[in-house]
């Protein structure tokens, strides 16, 4: 805990706990780790606020703690602000991100809720809590509408980082830095996306789940800056910490083996890849390890061996979106340049850009880049 702390004033943070002396709200939406399933708690009070989350009470039962990174949304109650009036731009929003919305009426919908949340802003001066949750709101429209748009990326980036400056107390700064990581990850800034996962990490009373996705993360920055002897040694001290049957082991042990890649190990790791898809328990860790190969092989130039890696995700493993944009996205490549197959080069490009379960993904935002 010394050493957290310390790291959380080196980059710039406090880890202040507010009292939040009977701040009422309507209710609590958020994630519960033990159902695995959203849900909702209506006429709370928030007794404490810090970055690791929030401490509740209710009517009746003992107060509750809900993790930062599990609070979808509080609607506070506020005296200079009219229960409607605060809702409306969320329901702009949300309006918005529905499935149906037509993707041409999106940007009038995410400028519109942008424009009602900032009108809110200036209304809550004197209710702190409040204000921050909105200016927080503010940032992530930008988020979810350079889900749809890659030209917003840059102004959600700019948002975010903003908030992160002047917000350092409260709840959203974890979720914040989060977002703002897998944005800067996916645009390519691995310099500036590490030392943000490293500020998350130092979040004080963030779970051990949440650290472990963060060095994991750092790992494969790492890796993909080309610091492969880093990226060992960071895969190696999570695999020492994680336990056994952890659904993050898997990931660490293929990291390892894209290090041994990486260091020239080629035939070790290659084997070590092929041994791990005899003993795979799942789809998604098969779409991992045959996408992993299919990147190996494209960089030893071996075109055709990295076409049937991806393939076989495309057709057989496809179960989990990010694997499956990973390999969309380099069949559209080989389709065109390998297979001289424009029409099916196209279809797999069709697919990851409008597909709405690619959204947000790492390679659909990179095909948006390059159009």
């Amino acid at each position: 805990m010394r050493t957290i702390l310390l790291l959380w004033a080196v980059v710039g943070m406090t880890a202040p706990v507010l009292r939040a002396a009977d701040i009422k709200a309507l209710d609590v939406k958020f994630y519960d780790p033990k159902t695995k399933k959203d849900d909702i708690l209506r006429d709370v009070t928030i007794v404490e606020e810090s970055p690791a989350g929030i401490q509740i009470k209710q009517r009746t039962g003992p107060p509750r703690a809900i993790s930062a990174l599990d609070i979808r949304e509080i609607n506070y109650v506020s005296e200079k602000v009219p229960a409607l009036d605060w809702r409306k731009p969320f329901g702009i929003e949300a309006r918005a991100l529905l499935p149906t919305t037509r993707d041409q009426d999106r940007p009038a919908l995410f400028e519109n809720a942008l424009k009602e949340y900032e009108a809110l802003v200036p209304k809550l001066a004197d209710e702190k809590p409040a204000k921050r949750f909105i200016e927080y709101r503010s940032a992530q429209v930008r988020t979810n509408w350079s889900r749809y748009d890659v030209t917003q990326t840059d102004a959600a980036i700019k948002a975010l980082a903003k908030f992160k400056e002047e917000h350092r107390e409260g709840w959203e700064i974890a979720p914040a830095l989060r977002t703002l990581a897998e944005l800067q990850r996916d645009k390519g800034d691995y310099k500036d996306a590490e030392q943000t996962y490293t500020a998350l990490a130092a979040v004080p009373g963030l779970t051990n789940e949440i650290r472990w996705e963060c060095d994991l993360s750092l790992a494969d920055l790492m890796l993909q800056s080309d610091r492969a002897n880093e990226a060992q040694a960071k895969y190696k001290a999570l695999s020492g910490n994680l336990p056994r049957d952890h659904p993050y082991a898997d990931r660490v042990e293929v990291g390892l083996l894209r290090c041994q890649l990486a260091s020239g190990q080629a035939a070790a790791a290659e084997q070590g890849l092929r041994t791990m898809l005899t003993k795979a328990r799942d789809n998604t860790l098969r779409a991992l390890v045959h996408n992993t190969l299919g990147d190996y092989y494209l960089k030893a130039n071996r075109p055709e061996d990295a076409f049937w890696e991806y393939l076989r995700v495309d057709v057989q493993y496809n179960e989990d979106k990010n694997q499956h944009a990973r390999a969309l996205y380099h069949l559209a490549k080989l389709f065109a340049t390998l297979k001289k197959n424009p029409d099916r080069a196209d279809q797999c490009k069709e697919a990851l850009l409008k597909d709405k379960r690619f959204e947000g993904t790492e390679y659909q935002k990179r095909a948006q880049q390059e159009k």
